[in-house]
């Protein structure tokens, strides 16, 4: 501790095992080292020449003074209210952070930053190369702000401007309005006194350059920063030419012009076989290309290439418009428009945010890249090849064409009777809307496509976190591992394959043919329904599918390990169960089950297996009926080789037993069973029967414990064993 009156000089301060480790200033510190600890800075007390480093802060509290400290990487420099710091540099990695104090000629070098809060003030503060001010809400800059080198950045947050003059802002520098949202045709322009006007939004807000500065060449330039504010950045054109209002140059074949200024009402033509780069066409300007123009940039202007023209790199801002009917190559829309009419293509397009792009009938663009905020628009006849979305927006219009389009964030519109083909959404959304197509599309990752009432998507594949919503119409769909396919309420879909580890949830309608593959997963939800004919609606090869409460499926078949699970309350009829598949029924089967060689049948409490005559359960050779307690059967046939377990707690009725058939009974038969001859019917112990009738070479035995009521008999042979007196005398 260094108390008032006392000074301390070279003192180094260390954390100790504890994280500790602390300099107090009341009087006078010099030269302190403060690595991983704390100094802090009283009033009255004043630190000098202090060097943070490696995790040490130093905190000035009100009345404290801190002089000239060095704060490296890992430091930190806190003035708090009532505190000042003077003539401070933060070097890379290092921060002062101003809250309710003021920092005087603080300079921030590459990589520091300085945070000015609500009631802080930072006066005559430089920005060298690539430091950062951040000045916040309520955060004051006094006398002025200076760049010193290029690559700084002053990021204003609020939407009140400093009012202190900004000085050396040139081009690599970035002020960055940080809570103005970015939008279409933001501009910049410096009006008298070099006062710079930023207009986005409908809004202007005003910043001070030094009037001194020269900014003859220079162009002010409003994108997006990427966060939803707007970068301002200054451009330098050092123009050779300048035509001004009323004024043409012509660049005539074999010619060739360089720095070109066009300012508004100017005209520049290059004629085919001329050459013009690094042109400007200012707001108001015009430039036509039948040649070739190189690394031009339209703000505000309009540029229109010709049939035979071709530009290269040109950048289109500040609501600058480029059309092409030839050829355009790495065009940048940054608050620009580009329209590709008919024989015009644009290869290697870049739309930014405010970026707007055209495609029209007969149009070609190949590829694009759409960043946050910009937008491409194919028109009918138009065509884009090869889109790489990630952030912005796509919308294909009526008879307009995208294809391999390749989605990481954004969204696509496939709108009435656009078609987008062989697209990969990996991480935006797609939305086909009504009348819209999506072609033999993949969706993963974090992708997300939604097929919009009357819209249709064919021949898809989701798979790998991927999920695809129909609330219209999908065919020939594949779900692969870690995708979702869901056929929304009001949507349907066909011939669909969920493959291991993929997923169909059903609550509209499939009409047929779904195969379920091994470890793939159908579920059909309340108002669900799977439909189909004959072997054509639900092929279920070792996965698992599930009718829940309100879902109904028809026409499947089970088989080699698959299991379909019909819950309470779900319904499902037209079942063929076989060679190791198994149907679990706790709600109803109305007709027409089958169960054949290795194929079971359990049917548990709650659960109903109805029909009629000839259209109930039939079980044929090697298949197995277990009616578990609480379940109920009815219009069961047992056929040769066939078993039926009724077990206690279970009903059946309307049962026949036909020849090498075999039922044993623990529960209740309660009407119409018939033993036809060669089948066997056994009623075990607390079994009951009533009304069976008993064919010629039937046989019905009842064990001990069993019970049969009314048994009629036709030539057959029932026999009641005893392993105590006689239960019945027949």
């Amino acid at each position: 501790m260094v108390e008032a009156g006392g000074t301390a000089s070279g003192t180094t301060v260390n954390s100790d095992s504890g994280g500790g480790g602390e300099q107090d200033v009341s009087g006078l510190a010099v030269a302190t080292t403060v690595n991983g600890a704390k100094e802090q800075v009283y009033s009255g007390g004043i630190a000098s020449g202090t060097v943070l480093a490696g995790g040490g802060t130093e905190n000035i509290k009100s009345g404290g003074t801190g002089i000239s400290a060095v704060v490296r990487s890992g430091g930190v420099t806190v003035v708090s209210s009532g505190g000042s710091a003077m003539g401070d540099v933060v070097s890379s990695g290092g921060i002062e952070a101003v809250s309710g104090g003021f920092a005087s000629g603080t300079t921030i070098k590459s990589g520091g930053t300085e945070l000015v809060a609500s009631g802080g003030t930072a006066v005559n503060d430089i920005i060298s190369g690539g430091g950062t001010i951040v000045l916040g809400s309520g955060g004051a800059a006094s006398g002025g702000i200076t760049f010193a080198g290029s690559g700084g950045t002053l990021e204003i947050v609020g939407t009140t401007m400093p009012t202190a003059t900004i000085s050396g802002f040139t081009s690599g520098d970035v002020i960055d309005l940080a809570s103005v949202a970015s939008g279409a045709g933001g501009s910049a322009v410096l009006s008298s006194g070099n006062v710079l006007d930023v207009t986005e939004g409908g809004t202007t807000y005003a910043l001070q350059l030094d009037p001194s500065q020269n900014y003859s060449g220079y162009s002010f330039v409003v994108t997006s920063d990427g966060s939803g504010g707007i970068d301002v950045t200054a451009v330098y054109h050092p123009f050779s030419v300048t035509v001004s209002s009323g004024q043409t140059l012509t660049v005539s074949s074999g010619q060739t012009s360089n720095a070109v200024l066009v300012l508004s009402g100017g005209t520049l033509n290059v004629l085919s076989g001329g050459t013009v780069s690094g042109d400007y066409i200012d707001s108001g300007g015009i430039e036509r290309v039948s040649g070739t123009d190189i690394g031009g940039t339209v703000s505000g202007g309009t540029e229109s290439v010709t049939a035979t023209g071709v530009a290269s790199g040109t950048t289109v801002i500040g609501g600058g418009s480029q059309t092409d009917l030839g050829k355009t190559v790495g065009t940048v829309l940054a608050g620009g428009t580009e329209v590709v009419s008919s024989g015009g293509t644009a290869s290697n397009t870049v739309v930014s945010s405010g970026g707007v792009l055209v495609v029209l009938s007969r149009g070609l663009a190949d590829p694009t890249t759409i960043s946050s905020g910009g937008t491409e628009t194919v028109s009918s006849g138009g065509t884009d090849l090869g889109a790489h979305l990630s952030g912005g927006t796509l919308v294909i219009l009526r008879g307009g064409t995208a294809s391999g389009t390749v989605e990481v964030a954004g969204t696509e519109i496939v709108s009435s009777g656009g078609t987008a083909s062989r697209g990969v959404v990996s991480g935006g959304t797609e939305i086909v809307s009504s009348g819209g197509t999506d072609l033999a599309g993949s969706v993963v990752g974090s992708g997300i496509e939604i097929v919009s009432k009357g819209g249709t998507a064919l021949s898809g594949t989701v798979s790998s976190g991927g999920s695809e919503a129909i609330f219209g119409s999908g065919a020939s769909a594949t779900v692969g591992a870690g995708g979702t396919f869901v056929v929304s309420s009001g949507g349907t879909a066909h011939h669909l394959t969920i493959q291991s580890g993929g997923t169909l949830a059903v609550l509209g309608t499939v009409l047929s043919n779904v195969v379920v593959s091994s470890g793939g997963t159908e579920i059909v939800s309340s108002g669900g329904v799977v439909h189909g004919g004959a072997g054509s609606s639900g092929t279920l090869d070792s996965g698992t599918v599930t009718v829940v409460s309100g879902g109904a499926l028809d026409h499947a078949t089970v088989f080699a390990g698959a299991a379909l699970n019909v819950s309470s309350g779900g319904t499902a009829h037209d079942i063929a169960v076989s060679s190791g598949g198994v149907l679990g029924v706790a709600g109803t089967t109305t007709s027409n089950v089958t169960v054949s060689s290795g194929g079971t049948e359990n049917i548990s409490a709650g659960g109903v297996a109805s029909g009629v005559a000839n259209s109930g359960t039939n079980i044929f050779s090697g298949g197995t009926v277990n009616v578990l307690s609480g379940g109920t059967a009815a219009f069961v046939r047992v056929f040769t080789h066939g078993t039926l377990n009724v077990s206690s707690g279970a009903t059946v009725h309307d049962l026949i037993v036909s020849s090498g058939g075999t039922a044993d009974v623990a529960g209740r038969v309660t009407s119409s069973a018939t033993v036809a001859s060669g089948g066997t019917l056994i009623v075990l112990s607390g079994g009951v029967v009533s009304g069976a009738v008993v064919s010629t070479g039937g046989s019905e035995t009842v064990l001990g414990g069993g019970t049969d009521f009314g048994a009629t008999l036709h030539g057959g042979r029932p026999t009641c064993r005893r392993a105590e007196p006689p239960f019945r005398r027949w």
